[in-house]
């Protein structure tokens, strides 16, 4: 991926993301980023935020995770090399 963009930190410690940033990764005025400190720097990452009453709950990802043992133990399951390979299945199921 290519890096070249540099920008000043502003007088109010601000930093303007570069347009193509912007677009490349679809972040839009008051969507919320994410910075996670790494050895190499700081990543920057849009993130959405889910409301607890929307997510699962432990008793549904246990019940998925009794549904997923059955499938493998069952023998009734797919598996891939790669994400690309799943995607494609996927999109063929449409």
């Amino acid at each position: 991926m290519r890096t070249a963009n540099v920008r000043p930190v502003g007088p109010r410690n601000q930093v303007t993301l570069p347009k193509e940033a912007l677009e490349l990764f679809k972040i839009h005025p008051h969507d919320l980023i994410a910075f996670v400190y790494t050895k190499e720097g700081i990543l920057i990452k849009p993130v959405t935020v889910v409301d607890r009453d929307a997510s699962f709950a432990e008793d549904d990802l246990d019940e998925i995770e009794r549904s997923i043992r059955q499938q493998v133990n069952a023998g009734d399951f797919t598996e891939f090399s790669s994400s690309k390979k799943a995607v494609s299945f996927l999109k063929g199921k449409k």
